[in-house]
């Protein structure tokens, strides 16, 4: 009997499924809760869970998502989004690879500055872009769902895990813990997109700039009252990601992850909101911009806002930084080495998508072998089906993992199967294979119609073909090849075999009776003269059919060859 949802009440530590256990809870969710836990062999691993309450279609949707999330990382793990390791249906839970150090809930503790707060969205927003990528949609991020690894780097949970509309208890679409994240038309029911993602992206990050839950908004330009004393850059790219219609919002993760480079440029990113201004007047100064560095915000150090000026008369000693060119700041605290250089990150980035690789390392495999099965049904090596070969040969090559550079690494998988699959030609040798197997087996008449078959086909080269005791009778085979073939006990009466080659064929006891052997080369026949034939054979040059043993006999000297016995 199938086990039933595990309860809140069972998901304590030590509860055991799917060949891990809990440890300890990471977050409770009205939806989805997740867990840190380990496999059976130490190996770190968090479980995620649905509600117990949840709907037929949540089930569905939670067990639909987490399994297209482990088929889409199988080939290749997608970075910063969880590894699916393994989904246990009748307990609503699925497992993935590797330790937590806790969720993006985390991060106003951590008390980071503008600059580490923006590294980490961008490693954010590249994990949702990679998932993009693969084909699949979030659907509603929020910060529980958002784990932070060993390196405080962002790994991405729950990917289309959720039916936002059919889990609200109600008629109101503010009773769901994902509601402040989740885009207006997801949590309407609409089927999500990358651009509700996008929604959620512009949330989290009003969440991780602010360090509390945002404030609902819905109205067409949200306004971002309380983002006022942020820099104005960061408060458009917020407001653009957020805006109400989807059409709106940024048209990709690329198109956001541009302005978030240039955020201090505030005139060119985001939209500003119709009715005036907002953000910080001084978005260069008051944040930390460093004259001189190409890319200020990848580099090594936190930018903290500057502590407050004393109050006048205190007698508190100026900053020993400070100048008349503008305020003082504290020294940054170090950050992760994880951060320096976040730039690089992509550098060595797979430019095709999990789901890109098995689509065309599938179809790949799908013309390789179908050429091979062709070039066995039909016996006969055709060009298109060598050139299908090769071309399949290399599709097939993306299903090799890369090992350094992806481009490169790729380029020359695929040149070493493509020259491997052109030189060893595979197609001849499955053909003959094919070939083989059409006229050696099978009833007698079956085998020479295989035979008729391939010759209309356009073959002409039947060598090393066992035709022993097949009935060849009647049939149109002149002008063929049978060289090192077997003819014993083959039944060919009346059959025309007129100018076809012999060389090196076994014709013991085979019957020639009525057969037409024009042109025919016994001289390199074996076992002709242990032949059969009749009066109506028309035999070969210099022989005759002898009547009384109705064999092959010598007409004149020209027949005679030491093959013949």
């Amino acid at each position: 009997m199938a086990s039933q949802p595990p309860s809140d009440s069972r998901l304590v530590k030590g509860f055991a499924t799917g060949g891990a256990t809990i440890d300890e809870p990471l977050t409770r969710g009205e939806r989805i809760s997740s867990f840190r836990g380990h496999r059976n062999d130490g190996v770190n691993v968090t479980m995620h869970c649905l509600a117990d309450d949840a709907k037929a279609r949540e089930v569905q949707n939670f067990l639909d998502g987490a399994r297209q999330l482990a088929s889409a990382s199988r080939v290749r793990p997608l970075e910063g989004v969880v590894e699916v390791i393994a989904v246990v249906p009748n307990e609503r839970i699925y497992i993935a690879l590797g330790g937590v150090a806790g969720t993006m809930s985390d991060i106003p503790i951590l008390g980071w500055g503008v600059e580490d707060t923006l590294t980490f969205f961008r490693h954010l927003c590249r994990a949702v872009q990679r998932v993009h990528k693969a084909g699949l949609v979030h659907g509603c991020m929020q910060p529980g769902n958002v784990l932070l690894d060993d390196d405080l780097k962002p790994r991405l949970a729950d990917v289309g895990c959720l039916v936002i509309d059919d889990s609200y208890d109600g008629p109101s679409d503010m009773k769901h813990d994902y509601a402040t994240f989740a885009a207006r038309e997801v949590r309407l029911g609409e089927r999500p997109g990358p651009r509700s993602d996008i929604f959620s992206l512009g949330r989290l990050l009003k969440f991780a700039l602010l360090g509390e839950t945002p404030a609902h908004d819905d109205s067409d330009v949200p306004r971002l009252d309380a983002m006022s004393d942020l820099p104005a850059g960061l408060v458009r790219i917020t407001r653009r990601a957020t805006l109400r219609e989807p059409n709106k919002r940024y048209a990709s993760i690329d198109a956001m992850l541009l302005d978030l480079e240039r955020w201090r440029d505030h005139h060119v990113v985001g939209i500003a909101h119709p009715e005036g201004r907002e953000g910080s007047p001084d978005d260069s100064g008051r944040y930390g911009a460093v004259d001189g560095e190409e890319h200020p915000i990848e580099r090594s150090g936190t930018t903290e806002r500057p502590p407050a000026p004393a109050p006048s008369g205190t007698g508190a000693a100026a900053p020993a930084a400070a100048s008349k060119e503008g305020p003082a700041s504290t020294p940054p605290p170090p950050i992760p080495a994880t951060y320096v250089g976040a730039a690089v990150d992509d550098a060595e980035v797979d430019p095709l998508s999990p789901l890109q690789v098995r689509l065309f390392g599938g179809l790949g495999i799908a013309l390789l072998v179908g050429a091979i099965v062709f070039a066995y049904q039909t016996g006969v090596p055709t060009v298109a089906a060598a050139i299908c070969a090769v071309v399949g040969a290399v599709g097939a090559s993306l299903l090799i993992p890369p090992v350094g550079n992806p481009v490169i690494s790729r380029f020359f998988s695929a040149l070493i199967l493509g020259l491997m699959t052109w030189f060893l030609d595979p197609v001849p040798q499955v053909a003959l294979a094919g070939r083989r197997a059409m006229v050696e087996r099978g009833a007698p008449q079956a085998r020479g119609q295989s035979l008729v078959n391939l010759r209309n086909r356009g073959w002409r080269d039947f060598g090393k073909l066992d035709l022993s005791g097949a009935d060849l009778s009647r049939l149109q085979l002149g002008g063929l090849r049978f060289d090192l073939a077997s003819f014993r006990a083959a039944r060919c009466v009346g059959t025309d075999l007129s100018a076809s080659t012999f060389d090196g064929t076994d014709v013991t006891g085979a019957d020639f009776s009525e057969a037409n052997l024009s042109g025919a080369d016994t001289a390199r026949m074996r076992g002709w003269l242990k032949s059969r034939c009749s009066e109506e054979t028309v035999m070969p040059r210099g022989w005759l059919c002898d009547p009384e043993t109705l064999g092959p006999r010598a007409d004149n000297d020209l027949a005679a060859t030491p093959n013949a016995l």
